[in-house]
């Protein structure tokens, strides 16, 4: 679903998980867990470099097959996290970072979404809540703005 006026639009999707809180936090912070999550793909040439603390940076890297090298897909920072409740954190897209950098533009404009998951127990189970905040206006039509 997607909230707000066309300037300032909040997506939200959530899930039930058939496992304890403490288990779903457990996967989605610990540096072992395959982070399928993150594209929605199976793979083990994802990975997410974090402390997970707040202020601390957040990395999502992807395996390049054509360069058969891990790459930055997304930098950014957490900026919220209470443990098992929710976690808070923007993203940059790392190449658009990355040209900004080379030509050292002073008036950067680079795309930051901030994202939170919201974790409740329901029932021993976990309503896992996705909402992205800001998000970007170009990426919908009309039929998909309820």
């Amino acid at each position: 679903m997607i909230k707000g006026d066309y300037e300032n639009l909040t997506a939200t999707n959530s899930i039930i998980i058939g496992a304890p809180i403490t288990k779903v936090w457990e996967l989605l912070t610990q540096p072992d867990f395959k982070y399928d999550w993150i594209t929605g793909v199976s793979t083990e040439k994802n990975q997410i470099f974090s402390t997970w603390q707040k202020g601390s940076p957040i990395v999502w890297q992807f395996y390049n097959s054509e360069t058969k090298k891990f790459e930055d897909y997304y930098r950014g920072q957490i900026d919220e996290i209470i443990t098992e409740q929710q976690i808070t954190y923007t993203i940059r897209d790392a190449l658009e970072e990355d040209i900004v950098i080379e030509q050292q533009d002073e008036q950067p404009d680079i795309n930051e979404e901030t994202w939170s998951l919201l974790f409740e127990n329901i029932d021993g189970k976990t309503k896992l809540t996705m909402n992205l905040y800001d998000y970007d206006k170009e990426h919908i039509t009309d039929d998909e703005h309820d």
